[in-house]
């Protein structure tokens, strides 16, 4: 006797969800512990979530290595929310991610590369977990200023980014130096922020300090220099001084070429935190 209708919707229904229920979540690598690192390959378009069981009012800190490839490094929470998101370097070096969670249980770190289409390798590892002190705090405040800060710039309320980057910067600055990449990201946000104000002397001078503190770090050839000196390019170009914009440009295009040369990524710094 053939089956109705209902009866071939109930098996197609059923033989789906046993197909859910015996598959694993999406890009799921495992659980990672503490002290310890994992590498992997990432493919085109994949995104891989690496789960971590943690305490509330902890700090709680992974590095994301990789090795040919730009990543963005997604935080979330125990209920599945977006906590932060990290892709400062641009240049293909480790992302770091510092938080303190609100809530215990099972987090996860979803790595993605920021170029879809682009595969690639990369270790990540869970460099610390301690009690939360008052400084992890402070920066853990100046990172959701930056982030809200960005948010701000996009919708063009540029005092209300201003106020909350100059907040940031401040702490950066306080608690890390001047060389930290956060406090240098800082500052490009600011320089961003006064050419979308048409501030182009302040832009030049926030650029200069974030390039400054890169040299100290990193020295005077590493690809990290690069959104500083185009920053400083684009802020003497809208003043009318051209001749002043080619040179930091030129520097630009050279640390490139360098870089391409020798097989390193040499992509600029972007504005997801």
């Amino acid at each position: 006797m053939p089956m109705t209708k209902r009866e071939v919707a109930l098996v197609v229904l059923l033989s789906l969800l046993s197909a859910q229920c015996g598959r694993a979540p999406d890009g799921l690598q495992g659980r990672l512990a503490e002290g310890t690192s994992k590498e992997r390959e990432i493919s085109a378009g994949q995104s891989h979530r690496w789960e971590l069981v943690i305490e509330q009012d902890q700090f709680v800190a992974v590095e994301v290595a990789p090795h040919d490839i730009d990543l963005v490094v997604k935080i979330h929470d125990s209920r599945g929310g977006l906590h932060k998101e990290v892709n400062r370097t641009g240049s293909g070096a480790a992302e770091y991610a510092g938080w303190i969670p609100d809530s215990p249980g099972r987090w996860s770190v979803e790595i993605l590369p920021w170029e879809t289409n682009q595969p690639g390798t990369y270790t990540i590892a869970w460099t610390d977990r301690r009690p939360a002190t008052d400084t992890d705090r402070r920066l853990q405040r100046a990172d959701a200023d930056l982030a809200a800060a960005v948010h701000f710039h996009e919708e063009f309320r540029l005092a209300a980014a201003e106020s909350l980057q100059a907040v940031a910067a401040e702490i950066y600055l306080a608690e890390l130096g001047g060389s930290d990449p956060r406090f240098t990201f800082a500052l490009l946000k600011r320089a961003d922020l006064h050419l979308s104000g048409g501030l182009y002397a302040e832009a030049r001078q926030e650029a200069t300090r974030a390039l400054d503190g890169r040299v100290a770090r990193y020295g005077r050839s590493h690809p990290e220099l690069i959104p500083a000196l185009l920053a400083q390019a684009e802020a003497c170009r809208l003043s009318g001084l051209p001749a002043e914009a080619s040179r930091p440009a030129l520097r630009a295009l050279e640390i490139a070429e360098a870089c391409r040369l020798s097989g390193l990524p040499a992509e600029a710094s972007r504005p997801a935190l």
